[in-house]
């Protein structure tokens, strides 16, 4: 049986949080982990308190860590849905169980991720434009 001070001490541990953790505590909301570090946290934590994590849909429950300026154009997957905040508590009740335990609503996403193929497009823009500035300058010396 996994002991609320062991979540606590987890979660401490993955985030570096000093402050006290009730069971009321949100991961991304209060204690600030979202994107890649949320990911780490999930799969570690499914590791460590062997939690299957098959049924975890990220967009429900923190941001993407990228600069995605696709996103202007086409909504992420994470801002297409309602927010479902996971807390200290849920993780305990999670590994007691040994399943992620959320009844997520029906939701529909796009088949592809647009907005992702925008910043592609728009990421590599500023570096064209510099080198096009550059040699411009260069040749007309």
């Amino acid at each position: 049986m996994t002991t609320l001070a062991e979540i606590q001490d987890f979660v401490r541990e993955q985030c570096g949080a000093s402050k006290p953790m009730p069971v009321a505590t949100r991961l991304e909301e209060d204690l600030g982990i979202t994107g890649d570090d949320y990911f780490e946290l999930i799969d570690e934590y499914s590791r460590r308190f062997s939690v299957n994590t098959d049924g975890f849909l990220w967009y429900f429950h923190c941001h993407e860590e990228a600069f995605n300026p696709g996103s202007w154009f086409f909504p992420s997957p994470n801002d297409q849905v309602l927010r479902i905040p996971i807390t200290i508590g849920h993780l305990l009740e999670f590994a007691n169980t040994g399943t992620w335990a959320i009844a997520y609503p029906a939701h529909t996403l796009a088949k592809r991720r647009y907005d992702i193929y925008i910043t592609w497009l728009l990421c590599p823009t500023p570096v064209i434009v510099a080198f096009l500035a550059a040699t411009l300058r260069y040749a007309s010396k």
